[in-house]
């Protein structure tokens, strides 16, 4: 039998195509009322891993991503958007926790509790997908837009980082890669030509979870600005205070899982952003403040605070800089991060360890249809870097080949350097 979850998606896209296949159209007998279009993707990877008994590893996957989309133009001005996603790996999907966090802190766990080596066994696995990633409808209200269903969320001015953004995360090799949908409720309504507030509502398991707030936006010639305020929650695992629980579930024949120690608080954020062209530079600032809940095992209040800037010469060379500060990046403690940091981050609960943080980027368009690029990244916590050289070759007018290679300097401990690198060539083609 097939994975219940994948039979049910693949029916509701079924259901949703034979349905708008006999929509009434309301245009013109050569404007169809419903389209499909996506993308095909496949991607190999190479990593080299620094192996916690010595030596290097290097690991190579394969991934083919297809992603369907099914559109369509609807009566009274109703848009309808979405698209499934499956994505099929091969290659060496599986790999040890243990080489994922550095061999010294690995050792202090383990030095003061033995019973974590067994634990650091497990394995961390690259899954098969298939998924709705978007399905929803844009339905105008007089003068006001309301959308509902999974649909992209990703806000803020920043590149890299997005302070005032608590749906989506990025990925810092490639910041601009597609955000998964976000199941919500989104109203906007323009104020004039010049200003706009939205307001959003994002369930999750329980009301006092749930995601909602707004954010204004005012456009003033060269210069936008927008204030952002979220309600939400943060999620705090303590994995090295956890065995004890862990073990007692174990020999009580309960899922060891369940005894985590995990703290989840309300936060809430209060925040803005900035854009300002001026003389062929564009500049921005995003910033936030989180007050978190005094719930025992929550994190303290922390700021995140970005500002960047680019600029295309007339040789078409671009070239951009960002600054991150993450007030809630763990510190080093004797040149180490704790067991617990590294974890949190593999998680996706922290998105950095360390505080601060530098981007420098140039690319540089050459002959027809290639660009070269070189990207840092620079810690300026622990000092480490990661080095990104990438080529991109646009074959085709909805096709790209793309070339990317990352290596990293510094201690085997710091967060950038705790592995060597890894490069990856990706071919798409959009249809």
């Amino acid at each position: 039998m097939g994975h219940p979850a994948r039979f049910f998606t693949v029916r509701i896209l079924s259901a949703l195509i034979i349905a708008l296949a006999f929509l009434p159209s309301a245009r013109a007998q050569d404007e169809p009322a419903a389209y499909l279009h996506g993308s095909f993707e496949n991607q190999f990877t190479g990593m080299l891993l620094r192996l916690y008994n010595g030596g290097w590893r290097t690991t190579l996957y394969d991934y083919t991503r297809l992603r369907v989309d099914l559109d369509a133009e609807l009566p009274a001005e109703i848009q309808f958007r979405s698209n499934v996603v499956g994505r099929l790996f091969v290659g060496e999907t599986e790999i040890y926790t243990v080489n994922l966090i550095p061999r010294r802190t690995v050792d202090a766990l383990i030095a003061r509790d033995p019973r974590w080596e067994m634990v650091l066994q497990e394995k961390y696995r690259l899954k098969n997908e298939l998924y709705i990633d978007n399905a929803y409808v844009k339905i105008p209200v007089k003068e006001a837009l309301i959308t509902v269903g999974k649909q992209p969320l990703e806000q803020g001015a920043g590149y890299a980082w997005n302070p005032t953004d608590v749906f989506t995360d990025k990925d810092l090799m490639d910041p601009t890669y597609e955000k998964p949908g976000v199941i919500a409720l989104r109203v906007m309504v323009p104020l004039g030509e010049l200003a706009s507030v939205e307001l959003t509502a994002a369930p999750t398991d329980r009301l006092e979870h749930w995601a909602w707030g707004g954010r204004a936006s005012l456009r003033l010639g060269s210069l936008s600005l927008s204030g952002a305020s979220f309600v939400t929650t943060v999620d705090e695992t303590d994995l090295a205070g956890s065995m004890d629980n862990m073990a007692a579930a174990v020999a009580a024949g309960q899922d060891p899982e369940q005894a985590i120690l995990r703290a989840t608080a309300q936060r809430i954020l209060l925040g803005g952003d900035a854009v300002l062209d001026l003389a062929g530079i564009r500049f921005w600032a995003e910033g936030a403040y989180n007050f978190v809940e005094d719930d025992r095992g929550a994190p303290a209040d922390w700021w995140e605070l970005v500002g960047g800037l680019e600029y295309f010469f007339t040789t078409e060379t671009h070239v951009m800089a960002e600054y991150f500060h993450y007030g809630r990046g763990p510190k080093q403690h004797g040149q180490l991060y704790d067991f617990n940091d590294w974890m949190s981050v593999l998680a996706k609960e922290q998105i950095m360890l360390g505080r601060d943080f530098l981007l420098m980027a140039i690319d540089q368009p050459f002959f027809d249809f290639w660009t070269v690029g070189f990207t840092a990244i620079q810690s300026l916590s622990d000092q480490s870097v990661a080095l990104m050289a990438d080529l991109r070759w646009d074959f085709i007018q909805d096709g790209e080949l793309w070339l990317l290679a990352s290596a990293s300097a510094g201690d085997a401990e710091d967060f950038f350097s705790a592995t060597k690198g890894q490069a990856w060539l990706r071919l798409k083609l959009y249809f």
